[in-house]
């Protein structure tokens, strides 16, 4: 993404802060650009989004928030940024998280044919849990994320992919996703070059499979991302007491 369009979605969610070429490149080095992306277009109608993207402005942006010069305004005045009240962005008194209260958190996998991105996410019901991204290639560390396969993965789900992820479960596959039930995916341990290895697929009806293989780095970011979203959903539970209860789980699934 370049600065020209970040400052329009910007102007869209009424934050009243204004990039340059130097501040979106400053910006991109700081996070996850497929994070930021996401982020900056929902920002204009989830408070979450825009929350977390005026707090990264302001952490990386320290002293180089600038007003776009007047030749290049509106004849209107420019709208005033009203402060990020967080009391404002979570129902009051209410124990369950929100998709408001979502933070934007995630770790993008490349292929060279495809790419994956799981990001923290929240159900409607207030489940904490995983959405998977898929983006086939269009050229060398390109991808059109703008046709992506996106899936949200239930509560059910989690602690099985979590399984997987740990190695103590080969496989496991889910479909009918999305309102027309026609999404899915699927993790597997596999060997390949006498290498065992995860692979991830996230399938549509009617688009090309995104077929993802996942090194040992990218491995232990996804597992971290996923125990930590289960342990947000048992917050009586300490880490040993979770990794206990998947064991049992897995063991009960082979």
């Amino acid at each position: 993404m370049d600065y020209v369009t970040a400052n329009a979605l910007l102007d869209e969610a009424d934050i009243n802060i204004s990039l340059n070429e130097d501040a979106m490149q400053r910006l991109t080095n700081s996070t996850s650009p497929k994070l930021l992306n996401d982020a900056l277009h929902q920002a204009a109608n989830d408070p979450g989004a825009k929350r977390w993207v005026t707090e990264t402005l302001n952490k990386v942006l320290v002293n180089q928030k600038t007003r776009r010069p007047a030749s290049q305004q509106h004849a209107t005045p420019p709208r005033q940024q009203a402060p990020v009240d967080n009391a404002q962005l979570t129902q009051a008194n209410s124990s369950k998280p929100t998709t408001e209260d979502r933070i934007f958190k995630g770790h993008t996998v490349y292929g060279s044919q495809s790419a994956l991105y799981a990001g923290a996410d929240i159900t409607r019901s207030g489940v904490h849990t995983l959405r998977l991204e898929g983006a086939k290639s269009v050229e060398a560390r390109k991808y059109n994320w703008d046709q992506k396969i996106a899936i949200q993965l239930t509560q059910d789900e989690l602690p099985h992919v979590a399984c997987v992820l740990y190695g103590w479960v080969q496989q496991c596959e889910y479909k009918n996703h999305g309102p027309a039930k026609n999404k899915g995916f699927k993790l597997m341990i596999q060997k390949q070059h006498e290498k065992t290895g995860l692979f991830v697929n996230i399938m549509e009806a009617s688009k090309p499979m995104c077929a993802i293989p996942v090194s040992t780095v990218d491995l232990y970011h996804l597992l971290n991302l996923t125990l930590g979203q289960i342990m947000k959903n048992e917050p009586d539970l300490d880490s040993a007491a979770v990794l206990s209860s998947l064991k049992a789980y897995a063991g009960m699934l082979t």
